[in-house]
């Protein structure tokens, strides 16, 4: 199956895997909340750079420090968040490079088993990868239209 390569969008499909993880381990944890959250706006960040500084700020930031002591032993959330941050981080100040997005994308959906016929894959990949592989901010029906809301 094709994934998409738009950084914005792998972002928020990979947010979409952590949700999901989130939601079968049942974790009420606010700091995972918000970078779930954090990660899923990136598609509509005029400011990337600045979007990018606010990620790093967050508690959870999956930039590779541990987790918190109460999430520390969570099979594969680790693995995960890092996943999910990897995809925008890898790519914010060096050349695009599509297959590392789409790497760390399928790990994500691998370790969340997220069930992707819940989305409509074809609108993403279409999604453009220009300027630098990020393309422009998406509006809230695109990325309503990810989502398939028959199954």
């Amino acid at each position: 199956m094709q994934l998409p390569t738009n950084v914005r969008v792998a972002s928020w499909l990979a947010s979409e895997c952590l949700r999901y993880f989130i939601e079968q381990q049942n974790l009420n944890d606010d700091r995972l909340t918000r970078f779930c959250s954090h990660i899923s706006q990136l598609v509509f960040a005029n400011d990337v750079p600045n979007w990018d500084n606010e990620a790093m700020k967050l508690e959870i930031d999956g930039m590779g420090d541990p987790l918190p002591v109460e999430l520390e032993n969570i099979d594969g959330l680790f693995e995960l968040v890092i996943s999910v941050r990897e995809i925008s981080a890898s790519q914010i100040y060096g050349a695009f490079q599509p297959d590392a997005v789409i790497n760390f994308l399928k790990k994500a959906i691998e370790i969340s088993n997220l069930n992707l016929d819940k989305y409509n894959i074809e609108p993403m990949i279409q999604v453009s990868t220009k300027p630098e592989g990020w393309g422009v901010p998406l509006t809230h029906d695109t990325v309503q239209s990810f989502k398939n809301e028959n199954t």
